[in-house]
């Protein structure tokens, strides 16, 4: 307690787990007042800073940054200002000619959110980048919170909306004012869940609860409370509090959370704080009468359903319940009484993870268990993994890694290994724009292990998780998307509403010329804009709308193809042409084409290439069969896939320099095929000789400084080249017959 000069508009608190100083020195909160001036004040009541006439008339909204370094303050003067840690002025950020009544920094602290009149601002803080602003409310602006997790804004106005927005300026969903909800006063605060999954809206008598698409699930009546002028989250994202004008404090806790799981069949729903509804319709248990009702000792923080297992963590404790065996209770009991606050779980078909932050920390280790036998692992540590950030869209587990985005420079996937250590495995994906959201696919080994992710834009990309490089564009407007559990398909719902299914992802790698036969579009699903999917089986897609919060499924239109995919998992080729021949589409001929070169089965390639028509392909997999060794047949493949560095590594390491250098010839990598042959001592007549006739053909004059130098000091005998060209295919085919 302690006795204030001026009347409080404002508050918020130091950032937890940012501690640029010692804790105690961190435990303080910032007030803005209606004279213009803010103060830092210490949970003891302590005035540590009191900074007068930081705004003419009131000091609307004060905020810190992510990492506690700074200060922003608005003002009815029109003015947004940020400050030090100190209290000492950075920057005059805007000036406008309304009053702003809100003002919230990016998950970074690169940038401000701002709300003046109707509008809402995006203000990059530096230099040269422009300031987006768009039509946000049909009355003013009153509230804005820019969510650290899933990066998107959402404001509260006059009109009695609140809406959710990406930093573009893009809607992603609006609040309705129909009966159910019963908004008929202006939203003055709006405030997202640390994890990012839910939203709270603060009316007059009222708080309410959306999801982090901006559906608003339950109103929280608060009577006698007036408007709901501020509300926040506990840490473990679980209650949200409102302050009230008439000097009342409203709570409102998550409920009716659900999770899906095998195409819809089985789902579980938060009923209670401390009660977790599960039905499967598999075992005829539907709707509230046949769910299984688990009733746990503790509030829950947080729960994931999926590959058959249902986590649920409370403060002390994570709960691991098998399918088929809800009734009997946990299958696995971990004590997570030391962990701190809870803020994420993820799991696969193999293991688990837990995610905790303690006081004054971002987070320490990932901890992974296994399943069924909740035996720990290892704990995974990065820098940039922050428990305190961690949630479905920032972080996925597989098998024999664990992807995340980084915290400190989001452009960056990591990946690190959770059976033995828990240290980076793979090659990090650097993007040219933020990653919002990333997933990996399930199945097969490291080597196999595919990451996809959805930048800032929407666009939605695939990438190698054991090679550098690689990283291919899938699609232009993705909303959502994840992979099936079973099988490496994977499916988004784009920005117009519809469903679209990679059959086989890796057609970008091996040949993009496919991509189109195995994409699938399903339009008339019914999402909508902004939907969100919950759940994906390769036949079934289970997506929860972002209007009104729907579950709809709809059929990926693809029954065969789990079905080829296993086929092809065990190299039962026989079995996987007898289906391609059964269902007569070419969709299934393009998948069974792309696993058998991956494979390197050419006889089935070829198979599947001479059913979808592909003369040319065909007669370049006789040829490649034909290939005196297995070497120069990878390469080939490699070539076909239009890997060239791949081919030459291949052929080098097999001692093959001569079909390396060939190979970058018959590319008209002429550098490269020069500066092979001189390394290596070999053939630099033969590249100049067919650099000549290559030139020759053209009508054109050797210009290369290069090859310019070699050719001088180089006697180029046409005879002696051709000839020695002869003696080295010769030799492989040697080699190969008699088995050198």
């Amino acid at each position: 307690m302690c006795d204030l000069d001026g009347y409080v508009v404002d508050m918020h608190w130091f950032p937890p787990g940012s501690a640029p100083a010692p804790a105690p020195a961190n435990d303080v909160f910032a007030l803005a007042f209606s004279d213009g001036a803010f103060a830092i004040v210490h949970r003891s009541g302590r005035v540590e800073r009191r900074v007068a006439d930081a705004h003419r008339g009131a000091v609307t909204s004060v905020r810190w940054n992510p990492d506690g370094t700074a200060l922003v303050t608005a003002g009815e003067d029109g003015a947004v200002r940020t400050w030090s840690r100190a209290g000492e002025l950075r920057s005059a950020v805007e000036q406008r000619d309304a009053a702003t009544y809100c003002a919230s920094w990016r998950g970074d602290g690169s940038a401000l959110a701002f709300g003046c009149g109707r509008d809402l601002f995006v203000k990059p803080l530096d230099a040269g980048r422009k300031t987006i602003k768009w039509r946000a409310h049909d009355g003013v602006v009153l509230a804005c919170d820019w969510s650290a997790t899933n990066g998107l804004i959402a404001s509260g106005g006059e009109d009695g909306r609140f809406k959710v927005w990406d930093e573009t300026g893009r809607l992603v969903s609006v609040s309705s004012k129909g009966e159910r909800l019963q908004i008929r006063s202006p939203i003055a605060s709006v405030a997202w869940a640390p994890n990012g999954e839910h939203l709270v809206a603060g009316g007059f008598d009222a708080v309410f609860l959306a999801d982090a698409r901006g559906f608003c699930a339950e109103r929280t009546p608060a009577p006698g409370a007036g408007t709901i002028g501020r509300v926040a989250w506990t840490r473990d994202g679980t209650t949200a509090a409102g302050a009230g004008a008439s000097g009342a404090v409203a709570f409102a806790s998550v409920v009716a959370s659900r999770r899906d799981g095998d195409g819809g069949a089985l789902r579980a729903t938060l009923a209670t704080p401390t009660r977790i509804d599960v039905s499967d319709a598999a075992r005829g248990e539907v709707g509230d009468e046949g769910a299984i009702a688990l009733e746990l000792s503790e509030r829950v923080v947080v729960f994931a359903l999926g590959h058959g297992y249902l986590l649920a963590a409370t403060k002390t404790k994570c709960l691991g319940y098998a399918r088929g065996h809800f009734a009997t209770g946990p299958k696995v009991t971990i004590d997570a009484s030391r962990f701190g606050v809870i803020t994420h779980v993820a799991q696969c078909a193999s293991s688990f993870a837990v995610f905790a932050v303690n006081e004054g920390e971002n987070g320490g280790p990932c901890q992974l268990f296994a399943w069924p036998s909740g035996r720990k692992t290892t704990s995974a540590r990065s820098p940039g993994l922050r428990a305190r950030d961690a949630c479905e869209r920032t972080v996925s587990l597989a098998p024999d890694a664990l992807a995340h985005v980084d915290a400190a420079d989001p452009r960056t996937v990591r990946f690190l290994e959770t059976r033995n250590a828990g240290a980076p495995v793979g090659h990090e994906v650097v993007h040219a724009k933020e990653v919002r959201a990333v997933a990996l696919n399930q199945r097969g080994s490291l080597p196999d292990r595919r990451v996809a992710f959805a930048d800032v834009d929407g666009e939605l990309f695939v990438s190698k998780v054991a090679e550098r490089g690689g990283t291919r564009k899938l699609c232009d407007a993705c909303d959502s998307h994840r992979w099936s559990e079973t099988h490496s398909v994977l499916a988004c719902v784009s920005s117009d509403g519809k469903l679209r299914v990679w059959s086989y992802p890796d057609a970008a790698y091996v040949d993009r010329d496919l991509v189109g036969l195995t994409t699938r579009v399903v339009d008339g699903a019914g999402f909508g804009r902004g939907a969100t999917l919950t759940h994906f089986d390769g036949r079934r897609a289970v997506a929860r709308r972002a209007t009104d919060g729907a579950t709809l499924v709809a059929d990926a239109d693809l029954p065969h193809v789990p079905a080829l995919h296993e086929h092809a998992d065990e190299a039962q080729w026989d079995r996987a042409i007898r289906l391609c021949r059964l269902v007569k589409e070419d969709a299934m001929w393009a998948v069974l084409a792309l696993r058998a070169t991956a494979a390197k089965d050419l006889a089935t390639a070829e198979m599947a290439y001479a059913a979808l028509g592909a003369a040319e392909k065909v007669r370049f997999f006789a040829a490649t069969r034909r290939l005196p060794s297995e070497a120069a047949r990878s390469a080939e493949l490699a070539l076909f896939r239009r890997d060239r560095d791949e081919a030459e590594q291949i052929l080098l390491n097999a001692g093959m320099t001569f079909r390396a250098i060939d190979a970058n010839v018959s590319a008209h990598r002429w550098r490269r095929a020069l500066e092979l042959a001189t390394k290596h001592k070999t053939h630099a007549d033969t590249v100049v000789y067919y650099r000549n006739k290559y030139l020759e053909r053209a009508g054109r004059e050797e210009t290369d400084p290069m090859f310019r130098e070699v050719a001088q000091g180089l006697e180029v005998d046409e005879e002696a080249v051709l000839l020695k060209v002869e003696r080295e295919r010769k030799n492989e085919h040697r080699k190969k017959t008699t088995g050198a």
